[in-house]
Parts: C-alpha cells; structure tokens; sequence
C-alpha cells in the first residue's frame, strides 16, 4: 500500500533528528517537547491578553485566541528553526489553501453525517429562538435529550 501526499513529511536531518541510533526516541521525545512548549506558549499569551481586555466583549476574546494562535505559529516555526535546522515547509500558504479546503468539506461533511444520524434516531432536536449574532451563540436551540437522559441516569 502506497500513501501519496501533495506535502511530502519533512523530518529535519540536522541536530535533534540528525540520523542515527535512538532517532525514533529523539523525534518522540521533540515531538512531546515542541507540544508542550507551544502549548505553554498559548496558555502564557493567552493569560494577559484575556486580563488587559474587557470582560463583556466576547469579539475581543476572538481576537485575542486568533493572536495566541499566531504566536503559536511563530514560536513552532522558531523550534522548527532552531532544533531541526529547517524551514517550516508545512506552514507554506500556497498549498495551504486547498489543504484547508479539503479538511473543511471533510469536516463539514462528517459533521452533516453525525448530525443527521443523532436527527433520524430522535437524539436531536431543533426549535427556532430567533435571531442571535454569531459570537453570542446560535439562534437554534439544540436539545440533548440524550446527553441529558445519560447524565440524570449516572
């Protein structure tokens, strides 16, 4: 069986992953590493924005998640730079915009998919409440009458 794929895996040959014995320890042992740095990078960006911004907006905590996010992205592009002595070719914009397409229509269609399983069983319901901006939640109402029945029962 043969995986083709439009970006080929770059794994840096240099440093950390330089080839040789226990390269499989060392590229786990980055991979957890580069995952927690960036996660602690998020958390540290995203504890004084939300402190500095209004607590009434929730616009501005938007923003502020979509700042943490492109500090995230500089960070692992920096980590990238530094312990694999490479340029982050993942990150490249121009493949970028069909990749995103197709995880979004594949998103999109798995969600459909589960949704209407949990319709057609009765599991979900919708009930129109009027209209709602976007960032304050949906207009739709969904009710859990499952989720609640399983957690009333535990």
């Amino acid at each position: 069986m043969t995986i083709h794929s439009a970006i080929p895996i770059a794994l840096g040959e240099r440093r950390i992953l330089q080839p040789g014995r226990l390269r499989w320890l060392r590229a786990i042992a980055w991979m957890l590493g580069m995952a927690v740095l960036i996660g602690l990078s998020l958390r540290v960006a995203m504890v004084p924005v939300q402190q500095l911004l209004p607590k009434g907006d929730p616009m501005l905590g938007l923003v502020a998640s979509g700042v943490a996010c492109l500090l995230a992205l500089g960070i692992y592009t920096l980590l990238v730079r530094l312990g694999e002595d490479r340029w982050p070719g993942e990150l490249a914009l121009k493949p970028a915009a069909g990749q995103l397409a197709i995880g979004l229509g594949l998103g999109s269609a798995m969600f459909v998919a589960v949704m209407t399983i949990l319709i057609g069983a009765g599991l979900y319901s919708f009930e129109w409440h009027g209209v709602a901006p976007a960032w304050r939640g949906p207009g739709w109402r969904c009710n859990r009458r499952w989720s609640r029945n399983c957690w009333c029962a535990a």
